[in-house]
């Protein structure tokens, strides 16, 4: 297949000035803004679709789960793919115009499709969609790595994603309003084909956007070139290891809920498709309001500083949907969900950049995405079974509640266990914020455990909060580890402890002398 390459004669003879750079920048916005138009019209809309079909909610989770496997398989095969090409660049062209492709056949379910075929169909576009998306994602995050500096990558990113964010949320908006015009007429599955059209016409225009891209040389050496088995080999030793090990881990804990709010929305709280986008589009025009804000806070603090205010919020996210049901609330808790998420994803996608060297970035990432494919898998299958074996709610509203509340306790574990064994990997500003203590020990005073942390008087309360939820991974952590041996002195010290009582008498004034043990 030969692909279409209008670049200028000096770019292929590797003569990239930075005015190419440039351009293949504006071109990269262009891209992201149309991605962002399928997006809205397509991606978002897959499971309602389902949902108005009439498929199970273990159906449903498969639809998110089958296909991310199936994706991280292909992604063990992506460098090899490039290597052969000797172009990121060809690759994906290729993955892009071949998932624009794949919005046809949902596009024909209400027309064509009988339906006994329905939900293989929809498993089988799914897969496809997320397959050949997944697998032009590495080369391309390859050659953005080329083309951004990095003292600047986090404001660019910042900018670019809001402005992608921006579209998203109008296209969202405006597929939702369509469907429920559509719905009103009986038709509803009729509205559906005309999105999923849509979203197959912006897939296009964004492989003729990703045509106008330069490609850096792409040279990849010996030392380049490890397998997946070396790769994992060596992730429980590497500062980049324990980051990719958490965000696997937090795939696996987002994705045992994440199938099914959707259908908790529009089958348990009964939400008519305008709610529903109302709803949904908080969290995108959230995203895309914060996302500059993160940007340059992470390029000023560094990212794992944004990675471990984000990665204490997240298990609020899911838990926060156990207390209310109107859409008001559900309204104000997803700006919360799209806040939080808005600093995660830009925080680790950047984190990406600064700890891979670009010879293997590709790869790197191709693997990445395999074991965070592997995640979603896994806790999609998960979440499936139990959303069709628990059916007693409980206290709860819906049954579908249960995996809310798991899902924000594996966030929460997962972040306090992980956390602490990333490490910043640049020199960053640090915040001027007071340092707040983190220890658990004995106070002769009242022979009992010491708080978390101690508080510090400060004319600044906002920043010592935010120092405090910044510290949170490191001072639980500390404090887990540090639990046995403080556990162990207590009861050894009791005895002299007892003794220092009986012997010290307070003053009549009532007043003792305090030790600072700090």
């Amino acid at each position: 297949m030969k692909i279409y390459n209008p670049m200028p004669e000096k770019t292929r003879q590797n003569e990239i000035t930075e005015a190419d750079k440039k351009r293949s920048l504006k071109y990269s916005i262009y891209d992201g803004s149309v991605w962002g138009i399928m997006t809205g019209f397509g991606d978002q809309y897959v499971t309602p679709f389902a949902v108005e079909l009439g498929v199970s909610a273990f159906v449903i989770g498969l639809i998110t789960s089958i296909p991310a496997l199936f994706s991280s398989f292909a992604q063990l095969f992506n460098a090899a793919a490039t290597d052969l090409l000797h172009s990121r660049k060809k690759v994906i062209l290729v993955c892009v115009f071949l998932q624009a492709l794949m919005w046809a056949p949902l596009a024909l379910i209400p027309f064509i499709v009988p339906q006994e075929y329905v939900e293989p169909v929809i498993l089988l576009s799914a897969i496809a969609l997320l397959v050949f998306g997944g697998f032009g994602g590495p080369p391309w995050a390859s050659i953005m790595g080329d083309l951004v500096p990095k003292e600047t990558m986090g404001e660019f990113f910042g900018r670019r994603n809001r402005i992608v964010g921006a579209v998203t949320f109008t296209s969202i908006l405006t597929a939702g309003f369509i469907l429920d015009i559509f719905k009103t007429r009986g038709s509803a599955l009729y509205g559906f084909s005309a999105l999923f059209t849509v979203a197959l016409i912006a897939r296009l225009l964004s492989f003729y956007f990703l045509t106008k891209h330069v490609e850096m040389p792409y040279r990849s050496p010996k030392s380049a070139h490890f397998s997946f088995l070396q790769y994992l080999i060596k992730l429980p030793k590497t500062n980049y290891g324990h980051f990719a090990i958490y965000l696997a881990l937090m795939n696996f804990s987002v994705n045992v809920a994440g199938p099914f709010f959707a259908v908790y929305m529009l089958r348990d709280l009964n939400l008519s498709y305008a709610e529903y986008t109302i709803v949904t589009v908080a969290v995108t025009i959230t995203s895309f309001l914060t996302m500059t804000m993160w940007g340059r806070a992470a390029d000023k603090f560094g990212n794992k500083h944004i990675l471990n205010v984000t990665g204490m919020l997240l298990p609020l996210v899911p838990v926060v949907w156990l207390f209310g049901y109107s859409v008001s609330y559900l309204i104000v808790i997803q700006m919360l969900s799209g806040f939080v998420w808005a600093g995660f994803n830009l925080s680790t996608f950047n984190f990406i950049y600064e700890n891979v060297r670009p010879t293997k970035r590709t790869r790197v990432t191709a693997y990445q995405n395999a074991i965070n494919g592997g995640s979603i898998f896994v806790g999609g299958i998960i979440g499936g079974y139990l959303a069709i074996h628990i059916t007693d709610p409980w206290i709860f509203k819906s049954p579908l509640q249960f995996l809310f509340l798991l899902s924000g306790i594996l966030r929460l574990l997962i972040s306090l266990l992980m956390l602490p064994r990333i490490q910043e990997v640049r020199e960053v500003e640090e915040p001027r914020i007071p340092i707040i203590p983190w220890r658990l020990g004995l106070s002769r005073s009242n022979l009992g455990l010491r708080p978390i942390f101690y508080p510090i008087q400060t004319s600044q309360p906002v920043r010592n909060i935010s120092r405090i939820i910044r510290e949170a991974p490191e001072g639980v952590s500390k404090m887990i580890h540090e639990a046995p041996d403080e556990v162990s002195r207590i009861i050894r010290d009791a005895p002299e402890e007892a003794l220092y009582r009986l012997k010290v008498r307070p003053k009549s004034d009532g007043k003792r002398k305090q030790t600072n043990r700090r």
